[in-house]
């Protein structure tokens, strides 16, 4: 059976692309899977140019203005509201990170999420790109998407590390969410034993990686997976599993 790794992620950290990066040429691995979808993949290859503009367009004239500055634009798309909301319409930074790795070591990329969770969340967007919300997500969220993703990773180092579960009784998880996690574990489960003596990758959102069910580490803990957190804190002298074929050749330098 393959050794599996997780690695748990912040959504849309400004910084996630270059960290993720950075963490998967240590670990080498073999297979890399993502908490994403084929849905969510097709739909953002067609349609994210298009949103981000529509985006755009609708800021520059917020306020009745026929022209926002370019400056106060930047503030926005770094914001917590509309930066976020960018993030979101455009290609996971662990997709980025993980295809570009894929692409040079020649490791295999498998998208495990399920469709219809893609669709559930993308069905929201009629609402969340209308021009109310972008108003209401340009005055009222104003804090910088990359603090913002610094205090949850703080959240997510104090509960991976005390080993204590977020979730309480007013927001436990629905049967929904409960079947996500454990598909997503079963597709993880065969790939890995397709991939003996290998080193498996999955890279998801960091609540997936609680001790509690419906986690998708509560259902791999027969498995042994190595948990990781993509913050610098939580790595520091962390000894990393690599995989077995750590040391060969990127893909593009055997073509040269």
């Amino acid at each position: 059976m393959a050794h599996i790794t997780l690695i748990g992620t912040v959504h849309r950290d400004p910084q996630g692309e270059k960290k993720l990066a950075n963490l998967l040429e240590q670990l080498q691995p073999d297979l890399i899977t993502l908490e994403f979808s084929h849905y969510g993949f097709r739909f953002r290859r067609r349609h994210r140019s298009l949103l981000r503009r529509k985006v755009l367009s609708t800021l520059t004239t917020l306020g009745g203005a026929e022209c926002m500055p370019l400056s106060v634009l930047k503030v926005y798309c770094s914001s917590s509201g509309i930066g976020g909301l960018l993030a979101f319409l455009d290609f996971p930074f662990e997709y980025k990170a993980a295809s570009h790795f894929s692409k040079r070591w020649g490791s295999s990329l498998a998208l495990l999420d399920s469709s219809a969770s893609s669709r559930q969340h993308l069905a929201a967007l009629p609402h969340l790109l209308s021009r109310n919300n972008l108003t209401s997500l340009a005055h009222h969220e104003q804090t910088p998407l990359r603090t913002v993703v610094e205090i949850h990773y703080r959240i997510a180092r104090y509960v991976l590390t005390h080993h204590f579960s977020p979730r309480i009784q007013k927001d436990l998880p629905t049967p929904r969410q409960r079947q996500r996690d454990l598909g997503m574990a079963r597709r993880l489960t065969r790939l890995a034993i397709g991939y003996p003596a290998r080193h498996v990758v999955h890279i998801g959102g960091w609540e997936h990686l609680c001790f509690a069910e419906p986690s998708l580490f509560f259902y791999l803990q027969a498995l042994k997976p190595t948990r990781l957190l993509l913050d610098d804190h939580f790595l520091q002298g962390i000894p990393f599993p690599r995989s077995a074929s750590a040391g060969r050749i990127p893909s593009h330098s055997m073509m040269d």
